[in-house]
C-alpha cells in the first residue's frame, strides 16, 4: 500500500528518465494523460520547444524524406484509421457541410420515420441510402432523402428545368 502513496507523489519524465514530485511545478497540465499530466518534465518541453525553433528547416526536411520514403505505409494506415473511425469521420463531415450535429441528424431520421421526405420509401443505411437535402446557395437543411430522390432534385435545381419538363409532359399527354 505504501508503494501506492509513494507511487502517487512521484512521477518519472518519459525523456530524461528523472523522478520528479507529481505536481503542476515540474509538469505540464494536460486532461488526458494519466493524473492530469503530461508525460515529459517541464525542463524537456522547454528544451524540445527551443530545439524545434532552432532547426525548424532541419526538422522539415527530415519529415518530408520520411513521407516520400514511406508514402505506400503511410496511406494504408491512413485508410486503415479512417476505416476503424469511420462512424467519427461521417459525423465531421455531416457537421462541416451541414452544421449537423449527430443527434439533430439522428432526429431528423426519426422524425421522417426514415422514409424519404419525397417519395415515402424507406430509406437504406449505408452507401446509396440516406442524403441530406439541402438549399445549395443558403446550405440550409431541408430534409433526409433518398439517393434517388436527392439527385433527381439536384439535376431539376440546377437546370431549372421542371418547369419545361412539366410544359413537355401535358403538352403530350396521351
Amino acid at each position: 500500500m505504501e508503494e501506492n502513496v509513494y507511487y502517487n507523489m512521484i512521477k518519472m519524465c518519459t525523456r530524461c528518465g528523472k523522478e520528479f514530485p507529481a505536481t503542476e511545478e515540474y509538469f505540464y497540465k494536460q486532461g488526458g494523460k494519466r493524473k492530469g499530466l503530461d508525460p515529459s518534465c517541464k525542463k524537456c518541453k522547454e528544451y524540445n520547444k527551443q530545439y524545434r525553433e532552432k532547426n525548424k528547416e532541419k526538422i522539415s526536411n527530415q519529415r518530408k524524406q520520411y513521407r516520400e520514403k514511406n508514402r505506400e505505409k503511410i496511406s494504408n494506415q491512413r485508410k486503415q484509421y479512417r476505416e476503424k473511425n469511420k462512424e467519427y469521420f461521417k459525423c465531421v463531415r455531416i457537421k462541416t457541410r451541414y452544421n449537423l450535429t449527430e443527434k439533430e441528424y439522428i432526429k431528423m431520421v426519426l422524425e421522417q420515420d426514415n422514409k424519404c421526405a419525397i417519395c415515402g420509401k424507406e430509406m437504406k443505411i449505408g452507401k446509396g441510402g440516406r442524403s441530406i437535402d439541402h438549399c445549395h446557395s443558403t446550405s440550409r437543411v431541408r430534409g433526409i432523402l433518398c439517393m434517388t430522390c436527392n439527385t433527381t432534385l439536384g439535376i431539376l435545381e440546377k437546370n431549372d428545368i421542371l418547369d419545361k419538363m412539366t410544359t413537355y409532359l401535358e403538352k403530350n399527354k396521351i
